[in-house]
């Protein structure tokens, strides 16, 4: 079953090294549009039978402000939005298997946009990628990231040690209003 192309894409160079959207298949579980200008992932939406089988979902080097429309498939395990626009968290849908998210250079300014990310995907993820984003150079980042995101192993590139895990939680216990970052 062929896609036409978003009109998103169209406009676009194609010079992803995996198959463009207009050939992926149903049995298809990778899937790069690294650095296509996409600006919006509104489309995943209208082909969510066609991408439920996917695990990885390469979306970095693009235009996306937005997380809305990233949702709803099932085995997604890896999500890579790095280098995009992204500004808030809000907007993310389900993805209940989502094990790895790379966040990294966008714009999440401070931990109020990073809360519906928990939200969303927290009771999975076990790898976070935020640097590069001012949330990430704020005072109690690290603490707060590890007690939004219980299962973290590694934030921003370094594994998650129990001794920080266990300063998280009495950070978390002595913050105002239990998590302030």
């Amino acid at each position: 079953e062929a896609l036409a192309l978003p009109p998103s894409l169209k406009a676009a160079a194609p010079r992803a090294t995996r198959p463009p959207l207009e050939v992926l298949s149903k049995a298809d579980t990778f899937l790069s549009l690294h650095g296509h200008a996409l600006r919006a992932c509104d489309w995943l939406a209208q082909h969510r039978a066609l991408c439920g089988r996917l695990v990885r979902l390469v979306l970095s080097f693009n235009e996306i402000a937005t997380l809305s429309g990233i949702g709803g498939l099932p085995n997604l395990e890896d999500l890579d939005l790095a280098y995009n626009l992204v500004a808030t968290g809000r907007g993310l849908g389900a993805l209940p298997r989502l094990r790895r998210l790379d966040l990294r250079s966008n714009l999440l300014a401070d931990a109020a946009e990073v809360h519906p990310l928990a939200d969303a995907v927290g009771a999975t993820l076990e790898v976070l990628a935020l640097r590069g984003n001012g949330v990430a150079e704020s005072a109690g980042f690290r603490n707060a990231a590890l007690y939004l995101f219980p299962d973290l192993a590694e934030l921003d590139g370094l594994a998650v040690t129990r001794a920080e895990r266990a300063a998280a939680e009495a950070w978390a216990a002595g913050a105002a209003g239990g998590v302030a970052a």
